[in-house]
């Protein structure tokens, strides 16, 4: 999911995803990681004021914007955030002035639940401590479980290649600015567009996650969608990316 963000064209591709879980499940750190390897993206910390955020809402502009802890944010930064994802823009009123600026940002939020441990077989949405209006902005919402402890040795592992990743990290920041500037627009057929609204509409009948099945994630796979035909360097959607993000949004929902 985050692969196919990075390929999102942010001008074009509106695609906001909430990523919720167990503390110590590397949220951020791989929120961190992918920041870098971005053009035009920002990090925000907890406790960020309004007049930070939009500073870097505005540095975000046609880019990437990611907030931790999102749920702990202060309300008018809650409200400007929310204002950027339903119309692109923010709002700036002082001294008897009002102007708008672009805030084209795809936004990625990171949050613990209530109580701080995630729980399987329960409905996520019940779980979060954001109130719904807020929280449907989002396209998708994807859970971050505890990794078992039979991971740990692979973790440990592949710790030590992440100490000298500075240059990967500038080889992909290349490879992501030069893909996006030489296909800045994907096309996506009126078939493949019918196909994946049929089958979110489908998806919304069936899941146990209904509140989480809306047209506003028509929007979200059409990005998506767009993205994968961009990371493998295609100008035309095809069926191997509608078949890629049908697999996604199947193992999150259904």
């Amino acid at each position: 999911i985050m692969l196919l963000q990075m390929f999102t064209n942010p001008a074009l591709e509106p695609l906001h995803i909430y990523l919720v879980g167990n503390a110590a499940t590397g949220k951020s750190e791989l929120c961190l990681d992918i920041c870098k390897m971005l053009p035009n993206s920002s990090y925000a910390a907890s406790g960020i004021s309004r007049v930070g955020l939009l500073e870097k809402l505005f540095f975000s502009n046609i880019g990437y914007f990611f907030i931790y802890e999102f749920s702990n944010q202060i309300s008018v930064v809650r409200s400007a955030l929310r204002e950027s994802m339903d119309h692109r823009l923010f709002s700036i009123d002082k001294h008897g002035m009002h102007t708008q600026l672009p805030a084209a940002a795809n936004i990625i939020a990171m949050s613990n639940p209530r109580g701080d441990r995630l729980m399987e077989g329960i409905n996520i949405l019940s779980q979060l401590p954001d109130d719904l209006p807020l929280i449907s902005r989002f396209h998708l919402i994807v859970p971050f479980y505890g990794v078992s402890s039979d991971k740990y040795g692979e973790i440990a592992k592949k710790s030590k290649y992440k100490k000298d990743s500075s240059e990967r990290t500038k080889e992909v920041f290349k490879y992501v600015f030069e893909t996006k500037r030489n296909i800045p627009i994907v096309d996506i057929s009126d078939s493949i567009n019918e196909e994946i609204g049929n089958f979110i509409g489908n998806l919304q009948k069936i899941t146990t996650k209904g509140m989480m099945v809306t047209p506003r994630l028509i929007t979200g796979a059409q990005s998506m969608i767009a993205a994968s035909a961009r990371l493998n360097l295609r100008t035309n959607a095809n069926e191997k990316d509608l078949e890629r993000v049908e697999n996604i949004l199947t193992q999150l929902y259904e």
